[in-house]
């Protein structure tokens, strides 16, 4: 089953065993550059730090995909900002065989390396999920 990313989501994700914030109802779009976005940069902010959490379950379009779950996803990354026209084509990303445990914390990670990559801040980084691919449910 795939996804385009234009569907209606949801994430939680946890801390020690208990739940440390859910992002309900809204576009995976949304979910990336609003929702975990603002995680990030409310933790460095905070801590001076990026904190890493374990996916609790992601919900799309009320299918629920949970721990054992693997998922292809496929991105597109532009800055938000680019004044001097440094990069006019949005750069492709792709996470294989992943489980849902660690979506976030993948996405946390491309949000740093293509901060880094394209020396510019984490909010200037706009990450689009152009599909993501179910290869395994675990029941």
């Amino acid at each position: 089953m795939k996804f385009t990313g234009k569907e209606w989501s949801s994430i939680q994700v946890k801390e020690y065993n208990k739940p440390k914030f859910c992002w309900c109802h809204i576009t995976l779009y949304h979910l990336l550059n609003t929702g975990i976005k603002s995680i990030i940069t409310g933790n460095l902010k905070k801590y001076g730090d990026i904190k890493k959490y374990p996916t609790d379950h992601i919900t799309i379009n009320d299918l629920k995909l949970s721990k054992g779950t693997k998922v292809n996803i496929r991105f597109l990354v532009s800055l938000e900002e680019d004044y001097y026209n440094l990069y006019p084509e949005k750069l492709s990303a792709y996470l294989s065989n992943i489980d849902v445990t660690d979506i976030y914390n993948n996405i946390v990670t491309l949000f740093e390396d293509y901060a880094y990559e394209l020396d510019t801040d984490i909010d200037n980084i706009i990450i689009e999920l152009t599909e993501l691919e179910i290869l395994r449910e675990e029941k």
